[in-house]
């Protein structure tokens, strides 16, 4: 029996395949195809007829996301793992992208930075460093937030300890 810890990757895959079947439907209907004979107007049938006309290049993947997909569906005992589940989003997704229909997910990455504390050459300030968060979005800074700490002297001079 399928655990409840088991039970959402494969809810997820089964919505997933369902998202994939209905904007195939759509893209097929708004682009002028329709499907007839040997194709079905299915999963199935809408990916085999874009892959026979070189509309997208996974065909294979894509039907084996669907099999899967039919798997869990319809056998009580089948499990999904977060990684299978991940791996077929990305096979749909490049499926989907192929047609225009989604753009391919950015690959983001977050950071975090501290400095060596320094000694301050600003009056009644001894040391300060700098702090920097942010994401990348292909490498290339999209959100950053930067800031100083500044550390303040306590023997109430302004002077630099090094002068």
């Amino acid at each position: 029996m399928l655990s409840l810890k088991g039970l959402l990757p494969v809810l997820l895959h089964i919505k997933a395949s369902g998202i994939l079947d209905d904007a195939l439907a759509q893209w097929l209907g708004d682009n002028g195809h329709t499907l007839s004979k040997p194709y079905k107007d299915d999963l199935n049938g809408r990916i085999q007829y874009l892959f026979d006309n070189r509309l997208i290049p996974n065909g294979d993947s894509l039907h084996e996301v669907r099999k899967r997909r039919n798997t869990f569906a319809h056998e009580p005992d089948a499990s999904c793992d977060w990684t299978l589940l991940q791996g077929d989003i990305e096979i749909i997704e490049s499926g989907l992208a192929g047609l225009g229909l989604v753009n391919p997910t950015p690959v983001l990455e977050h950071y975090a930075e501290r400095s060596a504390l320094r000694e301050s050459v600003e009056p009644g300030v001894a040391f300060e460093r700098t702090f920097e968060y942010g994401v990348r979005e292909g490498g290339r800074p999209a959100l950053e937030i930067k800031w100083t700490q500044k550390i303040l002297r306590d023997d109430g001079s302004d002077s630099n300890p090094s002068s």
